[in-house]
């Protein structure tokens, strides 16, 4: 690749398997949601999705910012 030295070379099989791990983890939520909870869900994700790209961006980092950090423990 032109411009990119071997230590960041970009693995399409590493993207792929990633994708796909999403894909399930997102498949296998909403297998064990409840409908109610889904259907409370899909007006608010249809109003997200129409926002322009700034205002998007920017309620995505109200929600970082609001969100607190968690510590896992691996002792």
């Amino acid at each position: 690749m032109k411009g990119c030295d071997d230590a960041r070379a970009i693995d399409p099989q590493a993207i792929h398997d990633e994708l796909e791990r999403a894909r399930a983890d997102f498949h296998r939520m909403l297998d064990t949601a409840a409908p109610a909870s889904v259907r409370t869900l899909i007006p608010l994700v249809r109003c997200l999705g129409r926002l322009p790209g700034p205002v998007s961006s920017g309620f995505a980092q109200l929600l970082d910012t609001a969100s607190t950090p968690f510590v896992v423990n691996y002792l």
